[in-house]
């Protein structure tokens, strides 16, 4: 009985919560302070701007953009001609029209990392799990690892201080 009166108490003020929303259907309201108390717990749920629990702020760049009807994949290697043809073969149940194509950045896109390659399709917002798959099989087009952000160099620990003409030495390499 402890349990049933819990999740009321919990479920009612989320139900409430709730929005319309036309892509997803539904989602939470935007900037919401919720906090619940219970029995045994106490839950707090958030939201941003936009209705999602996102602790931090929207990044300034992502690698999966929608622009209008498109959506955009930012790739570190585009697909060569022979993938290209698999991918659209393979995926084609994921399109609300057109193909799977490769692109420089798009004009909408100006100054997001424009020297990746885009992977553009007209996906039809239904199959995430096959969107997820054809991420998937675009990384296996990259056999290279990433280069690290910067290039490591070995340190050699030194006990003591460093004379001037050592230091000098050192900023020199």
């Amino acid at each position: 009985m402890q349990v049933r009166d819990q999740g009321k108490q919990l479920g009612e003020p989320l139900r409430d919560a709730l929005v319309a929303d036309e892509e997803f259907g539904f989602r939470l309201q935007s900037n919401l302070d919720l906090e619940v108390t219970t029995y045994d717990f106490k839950f707090r749920q958030t939201t941003d701007d936009h209705g999602f629990p996102n602790a931090a702020d929207w990044p300034d760049t992502a690698d999966i953009v929608v622009l209008g009807d498109t959506l955009v994949i930012r790739v570190r290697r585009a697909p060569d001609p022979e993938q290209l043809e698999h991918l659209n073969g393979e995926y084609a149940d994921l399109l609300a029209g057109g193909k799977i194509a490769v692109s420089k950045a798009l004009p909408e896109e100006a100054g997001e990392v424009d020297h990746y390659p885009r992977v553009l399709l007209q996906f039809n917002r239904h199959a995430m799990g096959r969107l997820r798959t054809l991420i998937d099989t675009l990384n296996s087009y990259v056999t290279e690892a990433a280069a690290p952000p910067l290039e490591a160099a070995p340190h050699e620990i030194v006990e003591g201080r460093m004379t001037p003409e050592a230091e000098s030495a050192e900023d020199d390499e």
